[in-house]
């Protein structure tokens, strides 16, 4: 184990490296993607000091007008769009600005990716190697620049993970400050609560203490219920915003005026279709609620096996190789990844999802899973 010094000169090194990843906007002219309903939200609130996104017809308005003429906004991750509009008060807007403060957190997210496969296999070169493969996984590149998503919600979430692996048996202080950190991922991206469900019933399963699920899972239902319940159209699966409803219908003049004839056109094929019109209450086909789920089912698996999402089979190969020696080696770790990624995996098709950025939710175990997995087989040799 190399010294606090070398650890503190190599995070600072590989999160300077990290910033990499703007490369695409700031050399080739990248138009990035985001959560643009978010970064407008965030903008609006750093200008006016009020949550609002949309007139009540749901035309989305401008900033100088949105106090007057917007109504309150449903939408959820609500600590991601509060952060967002804390630094556009600070720096002003400007359309690159949300990019270069998603790459920034990305790149401090990646140093504590570093950090937690240091502390849990306590090899330097290993832990540089999870490093470089999530520097270059696909999905954390292109997740890095989908602004106003997952960048606030990845360091809280790893912080999480990295509190609760510091010490092979988490103590009561160690297991509340996860659980802070782990809520305040959950209020920033709503989608970890997939992955923090799993964690606080290993939590429970490995110390078989009432006292520690307490410790542990409190803080997350405290910061949960306070700031990422009330007023959560993801939650309560209303749809008071076209950012919602405009997965179905092709405009808000179709939601408000048009809703019945643009139904009665819909095409049962599309799994996505159906899902919409299972949401909103229309007769379903039951043939088509099944390859709504079938298509959700499909969806993860297949995108294992995507270049330019996961980064193709070998990388598949490896993980599976991973989840095979931790088995042998570690088992506790070997029982916690599985879980955590079945349970994920199965609570997304019960939503009936199938969108790439959800990787990013499991991100860690991913990328350990991959690094353990290559590491072991270049030992053998």
């Amino acid at each position: 184990m190399p010294s606090r010094k070398i650890i503190f000169l190599t995070a600072v090194f590989l999160f300077a490296v990290s910033l990499i990843r703007i490369a695409p906007v700031v050399y080739k002219g990248y138009a990035p993607t985001g959560s643009h309903e978010n970064l407008v939200l965030a903008r609006n609130l750093a200008y006016t000091g009020e949550y609002k996104l949309e007139s009540e017809k749901n035309i989305i308005l401008s900033s100088s007008i949105i106090a007057d003429k917007g109504v309150e906004s449903t939408i959820g991750n609500k600590l991601t769009i509060f952060l967002d509009a804390i630094i556009f008060k600070i720096f002003g807007f400007s359309p690159n600005l949300p990019f270069y403060a998603s790459v920034f957190m990305f790149a401090v997210s990646g140093v504590l990716i570093f950090l937690l496969a240091l502390r849990i296999f306590n090899n330097y070169w290993l832990a540089l190697s999870a490093f470089s493969l999530d520097l270059f996984m696909p999905f954390v590149w292109k997740g890095s620049l989908f602004a106003g998503t997952y960048e606030f919600a990845s360091v809280f979430f790893l912080l999480g993970l990295l509190l609760y692996f510091w010490k092979k048996e988490p103590r009561a202080l160690a297991l509340v400050a996860s659980g802070l950190f782990i809520g305040l991922a959950v209020v920033s991206r709503n989608a970890f609560l997939l992955s923090a469900v799993p964690i606080v019933i290993y939590e429970f399963y490995r110390s078989r203490s009432w006292k520690n699920l307490l410790y542990f899972a409190v803080p997350i239902m405290i910061i949960f219920g306070s700031f990422g319940i009330a007023g959560n159209s993801y939650l309560a699966s209303s749809d008071e915003s076209f950012t919602r409803f405009g997965h179905f219908y092709p405009d808000p003049y179709t939601y408000h005026f048009e809703k019945e004839s643009f139904a009665n056109s819909a095409d049962f094929s599309d799994p996505d279709i159906s899902e919409y019109m299972l949401k909103y209450g229309y007769e379903t086909p039951f043939l088509s609620k099944v390859k709504m789920y079938l298509h959700s089912a499909l969806f993860y698996p297949k995108q294992l096996f995507s270049i330019i999402n996961f980064g193709g089979p070998i990388f598949l190969f490896f993980a599976v190789l991973g989840i095979i020696f931790l088995f042998k080696e570690r088992r506790h770790l070997f029982y916690f990844i599985s879980f955590w990624i079945v349970f994920w995996y199965f609570a997304l098709v019960a939503l009936k999802t199938n969108n790439w950025d959800h990787f990013l939710e499991i991100r860690f175990a991913l990328v350990l899973l991959i690094t353990f997995g290559a590491w072991k087989i270049i030992g053998m040799f």
